[in-house]
């Protein structure tokens, strides 16, 4: 088998683990965790509020970062100055979106 096929593969399958986790999710209520380098955990419904809580908080963070991120690294000297404001606008809207969350997670 190729690298690619391989690679193919991989990916089909972690698909088809992602529909069958929503599945799980939405049809009955379970919550299926992957665990680095071991597999997959079924988490017990009392963990489940958790799990979920702590999960998001982590992408959001992480979305929260590559934002910030995206919009402090532009080249200020190609913008007018419209879009410069624009620019910082959008990293103030962005803070006080970060700052909102977290407020509202503790």
């Amino acid at each position: 088998m190729s690298a690619a096929t391989f690679q193919a593969r991989q990916f089909e399958w972690l698909a088809s683990i992602e529909g069958f986790k929503a599945t799980l999710l939405h049809d009955h209520q379970v919550l299926l965790q992957s665990v680095r380098g071991e597999g997959y955990r079924w988490c017990p419904p009392g963990e489940q509020t958790q799990a979920a809580t702590r999960e998001f908080e982590r992408d959001a963070g992480r979305a929260f970062r590559m934002a910030g991120a995206r919009l402090r690294n532009v080249r200020q000297g190609e913008l007018t100055d419209d879009q410069r404001r624009d620019n910082v606008d959008a990293m103030a809207k962005i803070l006080h979106l970060r700052g909102t969350v977290r407020k509202q997670l503790r």
